[in-house]
C-alpha cells in the first residue's frame, strides 16, 4: 500500500509536493508510510484530511515522522483494561 502512489490521498500528495518532501517520505519504512496514509485518509471532511496531510508533510520534512504519532502509554492501556473489566 505505502509504495503504491495511487494509495496516497490527494491531500497528502499535494502537501508532500508543496513541501518538496517526497524523497524524505520514501526514506520512511513502508509500515510507517501506510499508517500515515490510513490516518490522513480516515476523516470524511476534506478540511480535516488537509490538516492531517500538512502535519504529516511537516513531520516528514523535520525528520520526526516516526515520533509524531502519540502512542498510548502503558498506564493508559492498563487503565482502559481496568475500566473495561469493571464496566
Amino acid at each position: 500500500m505505502a509504495d503504491d502512489l495511487a494509495s496516497v490521498p490527494d491531500e497528502l500528495f499535494d502537501a508532500l509536493t508543496h513541501a518538496d518532501a517526497w524523497s524524505l517520505w520514501r526514506e520512511q519504512p513502508a509500515e510507517l508510510r501506510s499508517m500515515y496514509i490510513r490516518w490522513v485518509s480516515k476523516p470524511r471532511m476534506a478540511s480535516e484530511r488537509r490538516v492531517r496531510a500538512n502535519d504529516t508533510a511537516y513531520y516528514t520534512v523535520h525528520g520526526v515522522l516516526d515520533k509524531a504519532m502519540e502512542r498510548p502509554s502503558v498506564w493508559k492501556a492498563l487503565l482502559k483494561i481496568l475500566i473495561d473489566a469493571v464496566g
